[in-house]
C-alpha cells in the first residue's frame, strides 16, 4: 500500500479537530498497523509523524500479543494507554489495519478523550481502514 495522497490525508485530516480542540491534547496521528500515516495534525512535523508511526504500530503489535495473557485471541486488542511524565500516549483500533492516536499533557480529562477518540474513529469508518501490505511482515 502507498501512502496516501495529500489529497486523500486532507479528506479525514478535518476529523482530527475535534480532537485537537479538547484541553490538553497536543498531536493527533492516523496510521496503518505497518506504520505508514494516513494523516497528522499540523502540530506535527511529517518526519515526526513517520517516526511516531512507526513507533506506535511497534507498540500495537507487542499489544497484540500480550492479548494472550489475558487469554484473549491475538486479534481482540482495542485500545491503550501509556503514561510518560509529561502526559500521555491513547492508542485504539479504528477501521481494518487503521489506528488513532494522540497525544496529551498530564492535566487531561482521559475519559473524555477515550471517548472523543472513539467517536473520531466512527465518523472516519471506512476511510482509517486500509488493506495490509502484501509483503508486511515478511523477512527478506
Amino acid at each position: 500500500m502507498n501512502p496516501p495522497s495529500d489529497h486523500a490525508a486532507e479528506d479525514i485530516r478535518w476529523t482530527l479537530d475535534d480532537l485537537l480542540k479538547l484541553p490538553g491534547v497536543r498531536h493527533a496521528l492516523v496510521l496503518t498497523s505497518d506504520g505508514l500515516v494516513r494523516t497528522h495534525s499540523d502540530s506535527l512535523h511529517r518526519d515526526t509523524a513517520d517516526r511516531m508511526a512507526a513507533a506506535i504500530s511497534s507498540y500495537q503489535a507487542a499489544a497484540r500479543t500480550m492479548a494472550e495473557f489475558c487469554d484473549e485471541p491475538q486479534g481482540s486488542w482495542q485500545q491503550g494507554v501509556t503514561e510518560f511524565g509529561g502526559g500521555f500516549v491513547f492508542l485504539i483500533a479504528a477501521g481494518t489495519n487503521g489506528f488513532l492516536a494522540v497525544a496529551t499533557g498530564k492535566s487531561v480529562e482521559m475519559h473524555v478523550v477515550t471517548a472523543r477518540m472513539h467517536h473520531t474513529a466512527g465518523q472516519l469508518g471506512t476511510a482509517m481502514s486500509s488493506d495490509r501490505r502484501p509483503d508486511a511482515g515478511r523477512r527478506p
